[in-house]
């Protein structure tokens, strides 16, 4: 069992590095998490709701936004309709290179917390 304080602590601390991130690329971490999961190879929306753990509503939302800026493009999969595919256009994968490939600084509490969980995880 966690201290409530150092809980909060990792929360602001997060929240923090968050807000700093998405004052420098210009997306907040939904989007830019979406960028990320479909430069991974993530191609359909119901794949990116499952990764992402947002509703389905949420992740259209999400696309919507990123689609109107011009990072990504939507397609629809032959053969089933209900498919909506998604991808990156030049200047999704522009952004992505640009701010590092997908990385964030985060305070040293967290990248440990990340580390240790890294070996549950994986990127397809």
């Amino acid at each position: 069992m966690q201290d409530l304080c150092a809980l909060r602590s990792l929360l602001t601390d997060l929240q923090k590095a968050e807000d700093d991130f998405s004052k420098r690329i210009g997306l907040t971490l939904y989007q830019a998490s979406m960028l990320c999961a479909i430069s991974h190879g993530y191609s359909e929306l119901k794949q990116l709701q499952k990764e992402l753990g947002l509703t389905p509503s949420r992740v259209t939302r999400v696309a919507d936004s990123l689609e109107h800026q011009g990072l990504i493009e939507r397609n629809k999969a032959t053969g089933d309709r209900r498919t909506v595919g998604v991808a990156l256009t030049e200047e999704g994968r522009k952004l992505i290179a640009q701010s590092g490939n997908c990385a964030i600084l985060l305070p040293k509490d967290i990248e440990d917390l990340l580390l240790s969980r890294a070996k549950e995880k994986t990127w397809a």
